[in-house]
């Protein structure tokens, strides 16, 4: 396996060339989020727009009288997760903050297991599932 992995290294035009997400035209980052989705359905395009707008409307919900609740299902979280750190504010905020998590999402068991973990401290209700087959 690690073979494979090493001649890939040398075959640069077997790979994709990186992308930047970019800003999304939905959005007018000069405003907060939350009102400009009340205006009107919004749609971004992961990975090609940024997530700049999506996190922002989590931190205002987090923030937001009245937002009562945050219900979401994630699959594959990384190290580092923005989302979830903002999901944690929110109950930490009192929200009532529902999250679905596959616990083990191929390749990122531990991740899930971690924040699913991090989520409960948190007081964040977490369904978090694991399917045998």
């Amino acid at each position: 396996m690690f073979q494979i992995q090493d001649r890939l290294r040398t075959r640069p035009e077997l790979f994709f060339e990186k992308r930047i997400p970019q800003p999304s035209p939905e959005f007018d980052l000069e405003k907060p989020i939350l009102p400009q989705i009340k205006e009107k359905d919004k749609l971004l395009s992961y990975p090609f727009e940024s997530m700049k707008p999506f996190l922002r409307m989590l931190h205002e919900a987090a923030n937001d009288k009245s937002v009562i609740a945050i219900k979401m299902t994630l699959y594959r979280l990384s190290r580092q997760s923005k989302v979830v750190e903002a999901l944690i504010e929110a109950a930490e905020n009192g929200k009532e903050v529902f999250v679905m998590i596959e616990l083990k999402a191929r390749f990122d068991e531990e991740n899930n297991i971690e924040w699913s973990r991090r989520l409960e401290a948190a007081d964040a209700y977490q369904a978090s599932y694991d399917l045998e087959n």
